[in-house]
């Protein structure tokens, strides 16, 4: 069994495919220690084959697999996969809102990012949606309990993703004046 590369890199996009070529006169089994990491053929083939290794996207650190390709009465080949890490970014289609005196639920913002997000508020009255990890795109909405103030009250949202700075939203509730002038 001989193969052509003893090692092999990724980008950390989804779906990247490499090929190595394994050139046997037997029967061989090719297997991956690692489960984000997949091999075509799944398993095992004879003769002469490419294999087509897919990796899917990595959010997190480099990381490194090995497949392991062997045959009887042949010395096993290691090939070493390694895959590189996305620079997580993130960005929302909304900054800054002001938002009436009443109990309301936003309009969905958009948030796109390359990794797992988080979402809290700095204030009581306003509540965000989803409140537990989201991996990669979706959007965010919030809520808000009625102002009983006469002047305005200003939140924050943060949304943070792991190896990021965080990204704020800022939220002006309006007071009760604003009622009053609108009566």
């Amino acid at each position: 069994i001989s193969v052509s590369a003893n090692s092999v890199n990724f980008t950390a996009t989804p779906g990247s495919t490499k090929t190595v070529d394994i050139s046997s006169n037997t029967i061989w089994t090719a297997v991956s220690d690692q489960t984000w990491l997949s091999i075509n053929p799944t398993s095992a083939g004879s003769g002469n084959t490419t294999l087509t290794l897919t990796a899917s996207v990595n959010t997190n650190v480099s990381r490194i697999a090995t497949i392991t390709i062997s045959a009887t009465d042949a010395t096993s080949k290691t090939i070493t996969i390694t895959q590189d890490a996305v620079t997580p970014t993130i960005s929302v289609s909304e900054t800054t809102l002001s938002v009436s005196n009443i109990a309301t639920t936003s309009t969905p913002i958009n948030v796109t990012t390359t990794g797992t997000w988080t979402a809290s508020s700095d204030a009581s009255w306003l509540t965000v949606n989803p409140n537990t990890p989201v991996i990669g795109n979706g959007s965010l909405t919030f809520s808000t309990t009625p102002n009983p103030r006469t002047s305005e009250r200003i939140a924050t949202i943060s949304l943070e993703v792991t190896g990021v700075l965080s990204k704020t939203i800022t939220v002006t509730l309006l007071g009760m004046q604003h009622l009053i002038k609108l009566g």
